[in-house]
């Protein structure tokens, strides 16, 4: 089961739904848990997903935690796959149950920030394994987290492209061939400075190079 605090239009919304839609069938029975809220996200979600909407309104919600518990014991469930936050619910609803847990580290600024986040060191202790959106991630988690290097793996987000999405391209500026599309929110970690100077070189070899978001880039 993918734990996800929220559905809303960002990242690590988009990765979990990405994973749990794609997950062979064959082997796995897929469902999604959201902690918070849905969004936008919501219709992108297949039809045989299994589905929890907590609607938890505080941090301390045990009422919540209890009722993933039995959502894991009766459907079985022995992975739970949390994305960011949702790693303390789920911690807490595991207990007792045969669930193990993977957390997917989507805060790419405590490695840049070199955070201590004692809070995910307590939360990560024994788990089944962390994936990482970045490689410094990765060592952030081994050495502030100190999470074996062997259960961390770097994963880079997949991107899932729809009949629609596909047929969008050609409503894209630019020409086939020339475009470079960069699919990331505006924080300071995605560094879309390093981007944009790198395009100005690009463009001297490659006069028709094109980064879409404008004219005349």
């Amino acid at each position: 089961m993918q734990v996800i605090d929220t559905l809303a239009a960002a990242g690590a919304e988009r990765v979990a739904v990405n994973i749990v839609n794609h997950l062979p069938r064959g082997k796995y029975a897929p469902y999604l848990c959201t902690t918070r809220a849905d969004g936008p996200l919501d219709e992108l979600v297949a039809s045989d997903v299994g589905r929890l909407r907590l609607q938890r309104t505080s941090r301390f919600d045990f009422d919540a935690v209890r009722r993933v518990r039995r959502f894991i014991r009766l459907n079985d469930i022995r992975i739970l796959h949390t994305h960011s936050s949702s790693l303390f619910i789920a911690r807490l609803a595991a207990m007792g149950t045969e669930a193990k847990i993977v957390w997917h580290a989507h805060y790419g600024r405590y490695a840049l920030e070199d955070q201590r986040a004692y809070r995910y060191r307590l939360a990560t202790h024994g788990i089944g394994g962390v994936f990482t959106v970045n490689r410094e991630m990765a060592e952030w988690c081994s050495r502030r987290l100190r999470v074996p290097s062997k259960s961390v793996w770097y994963l880079p987000n997949p991107v899932s492209l729809n009949e629609s999405a596909i047929d969008l391209k050609s409503a894209l500026p630019g020409t086939k061939g020339t475009r470079i599309i960069c699919l990331a929110t505006f924080r300071p970690e995605k560094d879309h400075f390093t981007l944009v100077r790198a395009m100005s070189r690009v463009v001297r070899d490659v006069p028709g190079a094109h980064l879409p978001g404008g004219e005349n880039e």
